[in-house]
């Protein structure tokens, strides 16, 4: 990302009233303790040196920073908290139990609020809304259109997409509906990724920020592909949106800060958030 890009977007903080935390400036006695995978780019990825002004460090693994879009959330809530702020990581299928727990007291990782997760947790307002992509070879010909794809034209091929997700969950019901090969879950996003690259996939579905930072990383390997999204049933157009998840019944100090920041963050400073995150996970990718 330019240093330009930077400037206005500091630019834009100031003139919608909204500052970013620096480490540890906090006096409050409350600490936010977010949990990540940091491994999901452009909501949230790894880096490995503090030499910029959007990462942040990782609690218990030296020299090792959390930067992305949640990242950018997370220090505004805590900033306009006035809180302290924690950021662990840990994999996915660790998060809903870590927050029941008491490790974290807040999963802010690109997760959906979803019916099922509501069992076992509470889930803040929204603070991201996307729409379902195709991440697909460059050039492969059964994605030759790739503004209006039909999803009819995906029976006999193979979908993959990361355990305990949105996307895993509607690979499953496209083979009723389309006929497509439902290829088993990975543990993390990125070995999706890897099977589309060695062709052991045809195509990863996935939420359209996602899609487009990993072409922007490799475009002369990867393409996204769009389809109708009328297609969908409401749940699934609904899903789409990121919450942040909460302790079941979790204490009204928490939930209520965070609901308040964000009322407060504009969507125009959201979508500029998303599109900075973008263009700086697709500059970390090339590195």
């Amino acid at each position: 990302m330019s240093l330009r890009r930077g400037v206005l977007s500091a630019a834009l903080l100031l003139t919608a009233g909204i500052g970013l935390a620096s480490c540890g400036d906090s006096s409050s006695d409350v600490t936010l303790v977010i949990g990540m995978e940091a491994n999901y780019s452009p909501f949230n990825w790894t880096e490995y040196s503090a030499d910029n002004q959007y990462n942040y460090s990782i609690q218990g693994q030296t020299g090792q920073y959390a930067a992305g879009y949640d990242v950018d959330v997370a220090r505004y809530i805590a900033d306009y908290n006035d809180w302290n702020l924690e950021i662990q990581k840990m994999e996915w299928d660790n998060l809903i139990p870590s927050v029941n727990n008491g490790q974290i007291n807040a999963i802010l990782a690109g997760m959906t609020d979803t019916a099922e997760r509501e069992e076992s947790i509470d889930f803040s307002d929204i603070y991201y809304q996307s729409e379902l992509v195709l991440i697909t070879r460059k050039d492969d010909p059964d994605f030759a259109d790739t503004d209006d794809f039909d999803l009819s034209d995906l029976a006999g091929l193979r979908l993959i997409a990361q355990t305990g997700t949105v996307e895993d969950d509607i690979i499953a019901d496209w083979v009723d509906d389309y006929g497509v090969t439902h290829l088993p879950a990975t543990s993390d996003y990125q070995t999706a990724i890897t099977d589309l690259t060695q062709d052991v996939a045809d195509a990863v579905p996935a939420e359209d920020p996602v899609a487009r930072a990993i072409v922007l990383a490799d475009p002369d390997d990867y393409q996204m592909v769009h389809f109708d999204q009328t297609v969908l049933s409401d749940d699934v157009r609904e899903g789409f949106t990121v919450s942040i998840g909460l302790q079941k019944g979790d204490p009204d100090v928490i939930e209520d800060g965070i609901n308040a920041a964000l009322a407060a963050l504009p969507d125009s400073v959201r979508s500029e958030w998303m599109q900075d995150a973008i263009e700086r996970s697709a500059t970390q990718s090339g590195d």
